[in-house]
């Protein structure tokens, strides 16, 4: 948690092994669809859809408080039929689930962390108010829509001045020099944007004041 209010959900960017299992099947989807990976459902369909997990949060928390409540979660979830599968221990309705979170995946990116997911939407409501988050240089941007297009939660990053969506799981991609390739345009930092519009003028007028040297 402390992570989280930090930079956000980490964990899912980062640590999170089934996260990584999308990822991985991404890779092959990518390869099958090209530009139209990612990019089958409508805008206002998927936006929609993006708040179907914090229904799933809902009903997680109102059902754990069943005291057989966890004991069903671990049953139907497929992160628990992942793990279940080198233990040996495994559900066969987690694995059916599992299959086709894997399947969508193919269609997808992140279809579990996107639309169902209750621990990433708990951990995505930190996003409002994380110490470090990802700014966009307006002044910079020529609306290439490349850190838009590289989102695996499918946030449209150029057309935000900071990135504060609640699917946003702080996966770093859109920052990436591969992806944006002009200097301070899309990047991480804790400054609010006064203060960052306030030091690049500071930069302009010292190079002017270099040159006119």
């Amino acid at each position: 948690l402390i992570a989280t209010i930090l930079f956000g959900p980490i964990l899912c960017g980062f640590i999170c092994p089934f996260g990584t299992i999308q990822d991985l099947v991404a890779k092959l989807g990518n390869k099958m669809f090209k530009r139209k990976y990612n990019h089958f459902l409508p805008k206002n369909l998927e936006h929609k859809m993006k708040y179907i997990r914090y229904i799933s949060l809902v009903l997680t928390i109102a059902i754990t408080s069943v005291s057989t409540g966890v004991i069903f979660l671990e049953k139907i979830n497929p992160y628990h039929a992942f793990l279940g599968v080198f233990s040996k221990s495994i559900s066969i309705v987690g694995f059916f689930v599992l299959c086709i979170i894997i399947l969508l995946s193919l269609f997808i990116h992140r279809p579990w962390c996107k639309y169902i997911c209750p621990y990433g939407a708990l951990l995505g409501i930190f996003n409002r108010f994380k110490v470090f988050r990802i700014v966009r240089n307006k002044s910079t941007c020529v609306g290439c829509k490349k850190c838009s297009n590289i989102c695996p939660m499918g946030i449209d990053v150029h057309t935000n001045d900071e990135v504060r969506d609640l699917s946003c799981i702080s996966c770093l991609e859109c920052v990436s020099d591969k992806v944006c390739k002009k200097e301070r345009t899309i990047f991480l930092t804790s400054k609010d944007l006064d203060e960052i519009f306030i030091e690049e003028n500071e930069v302009k007028q010292k190079k002017t004041y270099m040159g006119f040297i």
